[in-house]
């Protein structure tokens, strides 16, 4: 190294460290919050289960019940035909 560089490196002030809290005390990082009306996996899921459908059984009868009850029907079923 040259005594040029050396001079040039001591002359620099020491580097700053990045900002690791960049948010003030009692200032929040979403100020605005979550959006009025914004709906989470679990409402939509049970929403989706909620809804009514018709079934029909392995006799041919049609009946009316949840999506969800639908669902918990078409797998026990299946585990019983296999």
């Amino acid at each position: 190294m040259t005594k040029s560089k050396a001079m040039k490196e001591e002359e620099q002030p020491p580097k700053k460290h990045p900002n690791l809290k960049p948010f003030k005390p009692g200032q929040s990082g979403n100020p605005n919050g979550r959006p009025a009306g914004g709906k989470n996996l679990k409402t939509l899921l049970k929403e989706a289960m909620d809804i009514e459908v018709d079934w029909k059984s392995e006799d041919g009868s049609t009946t009316r019940m949840t999506a969800g009850n639908v669902m918990i029907m078409h797998v026990l079923n299946k585990a019983i035909s296999n």
